[in-house]
């Protein structure tokens, strides 16, 4: 007697422990998937395995009621039937899931249908006492049909496979060792029986368990990858659509400078037209006033001759006795004047010239130039239009052009026009430090002199090619820029020049040409002259 309650308490603190584990952990994983579910509606998997897991959690509570609760027979019938249903129910449906949650073949669900049609058959085994036969042969076809689906999933290399085998192969060998047991072929130990029954329930809800798990931790994995390619492309996308933004203002910019250089032309088209006529008039009548020198200088002689030297006399008729030699000498004087009067309009004439041409409308297109060519024609253009104008400065100008410099694409008439400014710009600045020294020489000894010996206007021209960059120097020993004016200099009509003589275009006219040939221009200046550097890119 002792030895039974003994064993009926012991029975009773097993199948208590095992049903409190069992139902915990089910219940655990059915309110896991429901919460799947309800955060994923769309996805169908976590309704199925919710069904699933309650028919086990069924069975379950049925299998172990009789220890805890007094029941007659109807209801011990009853339990023993529901929990024989129940692990039914969840065997045939369990084919389906996989192939729902796989993303299977409606053909295959629409076959494994077809075994519910089985079901009533449950019932009919049941009750004629063959329900032993009936949940192995039902073992049977779980295996054969599960194992289809998993080796379905698994040759179109579905993730996660591995988990739901794991749970189902588990739950089968504790299932036929199970049956093997109740047919006597082995004997399991009370503990080894009781194990057996917590694997069996849930062997197949924590292997769909940890497969939902691992499908949720892929996606969100990709996920992240897929945010992180977007982020990517998004901000490659915003790279490009800068530079196009960039390439746009560039061409938006060389496209109002270009604007800026046919207005400038225009302008010096009608400046140089202006000024020609009055120019060509200065020569016109300076070459025929030396004619009518000359005729006067000769009939003057022939005078002389005539009455003879040194008379200054007049005769009744209005001929003069004779010439005196100082109107000869006014005469020559004259001609000395009409003849420096040519010259210089003759020089200004040229300058005209080449100020229009270098104005006229030509091709705005980019064209490979030899720069050495361009630099060298234009310092030379530059340096005699100074001398023409101005006798007080004479500058010594050194070339130092590198041979391999070669072409670079250029737009010739506008780039010229930029050395030009420059030069004349540094030109100017060397004059202006000329008119210092002098100064300061006449009021400490009187004479300007000191001056002229003691400081030689000087422009260094250089050019030198590194790979595919051309770089331009210009540097002159002027007195350099002032602080005050440096954020300045590039500014349009801005000028340093005393009275603001001239248009102040020179600078801001050079800057946007450079930068219209994709160039760079920086000015480097000091108390011992200027530095103006040029970077280019150069034809290969």
């Amino acid at each position: 007697m002792d030895e039974l309650f003994f064993d009926h308490i012991i029975s009773y603190a097993y199948s208590l422990a095992s049903l409190s584990f069992i139902g915990a952990m089910l219940l655990l994983l059915i309110l896991l998937h429901l919460s799947y579910y309800l955060r994923f509606p769309k996805d169908r998997s976590n309704i199925l395995i919710v069904l699933v897991q309650f028919l086990l959690l069924t069975s379950c509570a049925m299998f172990f009621s009789p220890v805890f609760l007094d029941i007659n027979a109807v209801f011990g019938f009853t339990a023993e039937f529901l929990w024989y249903y129940c692990i039914i129910v969840a065997l045939h449906l369990l084919p389906f899931v996989i192939a729902v949650i796989f993303r299977l073949d409606e053909l295959e669900w629409s076959i494994h249908l077809a075994w519910f049609s089985l079901i009533p058959l449950i019932t009919m085994s049941y009750i004629a006492d063959y329900h032993t036969a009936y949940l192995f042969s039902v073992t049977v076809v779980l295996i054969g049909m599960s194992g289809f689906f998993l080796y379905r999933a698994n040759r179109e290399r579905k993730k996660g496979v591995k988990y739901i085998a794991t749970g189902v192969v588990g739950s089968l060998i504790v299932l036929i060792a199970y049956l093997l047991d109740n047919l006597g072929e082995i004997e399991l130990t009370l503990t080894a029986n009781y194990l057996a029954i917590a694997a069996f329930y849930l062997s197949i809800p924590l292997g769909l368990t940890f497969f939902m798990a691992s499908r949720y931790g892929n996606n969100y994995l990709t996920s992240q990858q897929q945010i992180e390619q977007l982020t990517s492309e998004l901000q490659a996308a915003r790279r490009k659509l800068e530079l196009s933004h960039q390439q746009l203002k560039t061409a938006q910019d060389q496209l109002i400078n270009q604007e800026k250089f046919v207005s400038l032309g225009h302008l010096s088209n009608s400046i140089t037209n202006g000024l020609k006529k009055p120019v060509n008039f200065v020569n016109y009548f300076s070459d025929l006033s030396l004619e009518l020198i000359e005729k006067a200088r000769n009939e003057m002689l022939a005078l002389k001759q005539t009455t003879g030297a040194g008379s200054d006399t007049i005769s009744e008729e209005g001929v003069p006795g004779r010439v005196s030699d100082s109107i000869l000498e006014v005469i020559s004087e004259i001609d000395t004047n009409l003849r420096k009067i040519h010259k210089y309009g003759s020089d200004a004439d040229r300058i005209i010239k080449s100020m229009h041409q270098q104005s006229s409308d030509g091709s705005n297109e980019m064209a490979p130039t030899d720069i050495n060519t361009i630099v060298k024609e234009t310092v030379n253009l530059a340096l005699n239009g100074m001398r023409a104008s101005d006798k007080s400065i004479d500058v010594e100008v050194t070339m130092n052009l590198d041979e391999n410099a070669g072409e670079v694409p250029l737009i010739a008439e506008d780039f010229s026009r930029a050395i030009l400014y420059l030069c004349n710009n540094a030109f100017e600045a060397m004059r202006e430090k000329l008119k210092i020294i002098e100064a300061r020489d006449e009021g400490l000894s009187g004479k300007s002199s000191y001056g002229l010996k003691s400081y030689t206007p000087q422009l260094l021209v250089s050019t030198k090619r590194v790979e595919r960059q051309v770089f331009i120097k210009l540097e002159d020993n002027g007195p350099g820029i002032p602080d005050e004016i440096k954020d300045k200099i590039m500014q349009p009509f801005f000028t340093a020049k005393p009275n603001h003589e001239g248009p102040g275009l020179g600078l801001s006219v050079t800057h946007d040409i450079v930068k219209e040939h994709g160039g760079e221009i920086l000015l480097l200046s000091s108390e011992k002259g200027t530095s103006v550097h040029i970077e280019l890119k150069g034809s290969v």
